[in-house]
């Protein structure tokens, strides 16, 4: 989802040539050209930034939570996992959740079909997508390998733990949220962020958003929206709240409801991210030792419960459900729609979750829900399995379907990540990711408020090409710096 604006000074002070856009915007123009006019876009609005100023942006991150206060300590007792497997696990998935988002972006808002005829059969795609993406402006405004809106919106939550000694705060996310609209992440180059759904754009633009972001919220979905809007902007950046106090199930779910509340109050959009978060701190806590469906059958326990808690306090909005009522925006309906939707997820391949469908919303919270149930429960993991290959085998399959791609890729990554740990990530994809070192400070930073030491079971990923690192593919884009 989305786009981003860069820096007035990252940006060539020249308009972008007329012909180029024509170009991208014309159907019928020969593919040739539009690749040539998307290549001199993207070179226009994406900019590099320099050595000094990715090292700084590293600096940024450690100089602004330097005195965030330490967490509870995860112990021995917090998990059956050892610690260094359970800070392995964190670091999945935060690059899990960024490497997935960046390739999803390849497909986004194209059919399964449209993916199918540009792409062809077995694409690799990848977050750099081996240097050929489809060739439009949507695609033109990220430098190759960037991540999306939906990791930027997880990593303003994880900002907002460090600031808030792992509590939610709403109105501290709320100010981050905004702040992050109307200036990026400067670091990086960013004047703004873009991208945001219609219930988060709308709420931001309130007056008092920032003063009562939950009241904002429901104010406008009950109003506006009259019950009926469950999109996938609350579940697209959720995952990172099923880490602070992943052993104490009750403090995961307060800070995720809480997070989610202050743009998406729909008890669908509640019940999702529950059920995300709640798959993350079973994953952290070892409960997969016993089966990954231990872990999908309690997310799934937690997310109804919630569900139904939920809609019985949205009864001004949502009356009570009739008698094979089926209106997804009812009690009885949501239940039926999220049971259906778990459901698909136990399906041999992931094309039954219709993922590209337009008829029922791309960007149904649902749907992403079921996209990342389906990557958890069809990842291979054990002894003698290829944790790379697996990551890369799910991620691919989601994106190849189109639809919401970078969302439902993103949460998918997430989990699956998670699950993986960071030592069984693809290392090229690593690579591929232009801000990695940004990235892994901040999940230091995460490790030390949890009393985690660093997982030993690989170094600091290298940054992107630009860095002279290995670019993890011969098709992989030299570039740097986040996109206008």
């Amino acid at each position: 989802m989305g786009g981003r604006q860069s820096a007035p000074d990252q940006a060539d002070s020249q308009p972008l040539d007329k012909d180029d856009m024509e170009s991208l915007g014309r159907p019928n123009a020969p593919l040739a050209e539009k690749e040539a006019a998307f290549r001199r876009v993207r070179a226009h609005l994406c900019k590099s930034l320099t050595l000094e100023e990715r090292q700084n942006a590293v600096r940024s991150v450690q100089e602004r939570n330097k005195d965030a206060a330490l967490w509870a300590v995860t112990s021995e007792q917090s998990s059956s996992l050892s610690l260094d497997r359970v800070a392995d696990r964190v670091r999945g998935l935060l690059f899990g959740a960024a490497l997935a988002d960046a390739t999803g972006l390849s497909t986004e808002f194209l059919s399964r079909q449209a993916v199918q005829e540009f792409y062809g059969d077995n694409y690799p795609f990848s977050p750099q997508c081996g240097g050929r993406v489809k060739p439009d402006l949507h695609r033109a405004m990220w430098a190759p390998g960037d991540w999306t809106d939906d990791t930027d919106q997880l990593i303003l939550i994880l900002q907002s733990l460090f600031a808030s000694g792992g509590r939610a705060d709403e109105q501290d996310f709320a100010r981050r949220l905004v702040a992050w609209k109307e200036r990026g992440f400067p670091e990086l180059g960013d004047a703004s962020g873009a991208g945001l759904g219609a219930q988060t754009k709308a709420v931001l633009q309130r007056e008092n958003f920032c003063a009562e972001p939950a009241a904002v919220a429901r104010e406008r979905w009950a109003s506006a929206g009259k019950g009926t809007a469950a999109a996938n902007g609350g579940v697209m950046r959720t995952a990172i709240t099923g880490v602070a106090w992943f052993w104490d199930g009750a403090a995961v779910e307060a800070n995720t409801l809480a997070f989610c509340r202050t743009t998406h109050p729909d008890p669908r959009c509640l019940a999702s991210c529950v059920a995300v978060a709640s798959c993350v701190s079973a994953l952290l806590r070892g409960d997969d030792a016993q089966g990954i469906e231990k872990v999908v059958e309690g997310a799934l326990a937690r997310a109804v419960g919630v569900l139904r808690a939920e809609a019985a306090a949205a009864c001004d909005v949502w009356p009570a459900s009739h008698d094979g009522d089926s209106t997804p925006a009812s009690p009885a309906g949501a239940e039926a729609d999220l049971r259906a939707h778990w459901a698909l997820s136990e399906g041999e391949s992931v094309a039954g979750l219709r993922l590209d469908d337009t008829s029922s919303g791309i960007g149904y919270t649902f749907k992403c829900l079921g996209a990342a149930l389906w990557a958890l429960r069809h990842c291979q993991t054990g002894p003698g399995v290829d944790g790379e290959a697996e990551f890369t085998r799910v991620v691919r399959a989601i994106v190849r379907e189109g639809g919401d791609a970078d969302t439902n890729a993103c949460v998918a990554g997430a989990v699956v990540g998670c699950r993986l740990g960071f030592s069984q990530l693809p290392a090229g994809w690593v690579a591929e990711l232009p801000h990695a070192s940004w990235l892994e400070a901040h999940a230091q930073k995460l490790l030390g408020l949890l009393g985690l030491r660093r997982a030993h079971a690989r170094t600091r990923p290298a940054e992107g090409p630009a860095s002279g690192a290995p670019s993890g593919g011969a098709g992989a884009e030299e570039s740097e710096g986040r996109v206008p």
